[in-house]
Parts: C-alpha cells; structure tokens; sequence
C-alpha cells in the first residue's frame, strides 16, 4: 500500500521524481550531508515514512539521486558529444571549429544551472573514494577527458596534458563563477580560458566564426 500522503491522482513515478528533484536542490543548497530525511520530507509533504517508502534508506536515495543527476547532465551534453564524434569520425576538426565547439558546450552547461550547482557540491565532496559519488564523477571525467583527448589531439603536442588542463578550467571556472554568485560571463572567461591553452582565434558569443553556426546546428538537429 502507498502512504497516505501520496494523491490518487498522482504516480508513483512523479511522486518520486519530485523527492529526488527537492534532493537535488537540498544538495545543492548544503551538500550531502545536509541531505536530512526529515528536512527533505518537509519539502516534499510528506512524513519520514512517507520519504522512505520510495527509496528504503537515505543512502539509496542518495544513490539514486546520483544517477538522476547524471541522466539529467546527460540530456544536456549528449547532443554536443553527438556532434562532437561526427566532428571526429569526418576527420579532424579544424582548430576553428573545435574553439567553436568547445564554446557551445559551455554555454549549453550554463544553462542548466539546477544541475550544476549539486554536481559542483558533490564533486568536490566525492574526491574520497568511500564517497557514493566516487565511481560516477571519475568515470564521468575519465569520459570527458578521453572526448577532450581526441579532439584536441591534431591540434597540441600533449593532448592528454591539454585535455586535463581543459578539465581543470572548466570545474575552477564553475566553482568561481558559482562562488561570486553568478558575477561574471563565465562563457566568455571559457574561450579566453581554452584559446590560451589551444592558441589560435578567439571565438566569443558574438563572433560568426567559421564553423560555429554548423556545430551549433548539428548540435539542435542531435536533440
């Protein structure tokens, strides 16, 4: 039987993707340990019960909440990888067109800044390898950097170098930005950021560079 709390016109499935979206949110407001059965409960209108009904402890929701996040994350960046492997897979990108490439996927990560604030807590959080999140971000990096490694391979003598160098900006750059409250055009810092590291013609948000309208494209048709 389901809780009390849950109303017959709502499913199973909405009612726990509503717990784990205020999760997500509680995270990202006070870190994992501020994840508080009770708080998290008050959120939802629910009682404590009513929590563990849909999930058994906290660390399965915890667990869960992970894998919602990077389904979500997942939404938004797939479709640059996407366009990022065709990119490879026709030979590889001109320098301009992976500046350009490299700019859309930034500015595609900042609008989703429900996702980016939690990923940032429980990133920084998950450098301890007993940490639930451990296994996900070192895999997500390790993927990031193998993606970064063949694109910018053509282009630098130490791609591997280059790809964690990228890495790094990009984390510092969110933690920064996040950190001074949104205070300064992170997109922009970026390209300054990656043309520094790559070399060759700067590519910011009111540029028509050569190749970047294409990518943007590919990117929206993969969607």
């Amino acid at each position: 039987m389901e809780p009390s709390e849950v109303s017959s016109r709502e499913s199973p499935e909405v009612r726990r993707s509503h717990i784990l979206g205020e999760a997500i949110r509680l995270v990202g407001q006070r870190g994992s340990g501020g994840l508080r059965v009770q708080e998290l409960a008050r959120r939802c209108g629910l009682s404590n019960a009513g929590v563990l009904y849909y999930f058994g402890s906290k660390e399965e929701l915890l667990l869960q909440m992970i894998q919602e996040l990077g389904r979500r994350e997942a939404a938004v960046i797939e479709p640059l990888v996407r366009t990022a492997e065709r990119e490879l897979e026709q030979g590889a990108p001109s320098k301009r067109a992976l500046l350009a490439l490299l700019h859309t996927m930034a500015s595609r990560a900042c609008q989703s800044p429900e996702l980016g604030l939690p990923l940032l807590v429980l990133q920084a959080e998950a450098l301890e390898p007993r940490h639930p999140a451990h296994r996900f971000f070192r895999n997500r990096d390790r993927m990031a950097a193998d993606l970064f490694t063949r694109l910018v391979a053509p282009h630098v003598k130490y791609p591997v170098s280059t790809a964690r160098q990228l890495l790094a900006l990009m984390t510092g750059l969110l933690q920064q930005w996040v950190g001074s409250g949104r205070g300064f055009d992170i997109v922009a810092e970026w390209d300054r950021a990656v043309v520094a590291v790559l070399g060759g013609p700067a590519v910011c948000a009111g540029e028509a560079a050569p190749g970047r309208e294409q990518i943007t494209r590919g990117a929206a048709r993969a969607e």
